[in-house]
């Protein structure tokens, strides 16, 4: 199961290996030292990146009709991170590691419940591959 809880899972193979993935590096970041932090959110916020666009790719294969609503999300929350990691650039810790614990724990819940699981329905309805 990737290391996920049944309630963190879609149900969608690739989605699932991915949100995995993200969980294991905000961990990573959550425990980093202050001089390992920059770097650990800098690689959580390139996954996420990459993480956001493969999941476009998905909407965009299984015709999800609310792609563009989900890829307002993405963009928000990509913002927010950027936002963190100018900070932590600049020596401010406080803020990125307050999302780190709280945050981006609680923008993930939501987000998986709210928003992922109806494309994961839906790529799954649609026949895509289920591998990762």
């Amino acid at each position: 199961m990737n290391g996920l809880t049944p309630e963190q899972t879609t149900g969608f193979a690739p989605m699932d290996a991915t949100h995995a993935q993200f969980l294991a590096l905000l961990g990573t970041a959550q425990a980093a030292d202050d001089a390992a932090l920059p770097e650990a959110f800098a690689a959580l916020v390139e996954h996420t990146r990459h993480h956001f666009d493969d999941e476009a790719k998905l909407m965009r294969a299984c015709r999800f009709s609310a792609v563009g609503e989900h890829e307002n999300e993405h963009r928000r929350v990509l913002g927010e991170m950027t936002h963190f990691l100018l900070k932590l650039k600049q020596g401010r810790r406080a803020a990125a590691r307050a999302w780190l614990a709280e945050g981006a724990v609680d923008w993930f819940r939501s987000h998986l419940a709210t928003l992922d699981s109806a494309p994961a329905a839906q790529c799954r309805q649609a026949g895509l591959p289920e591998s990762a």
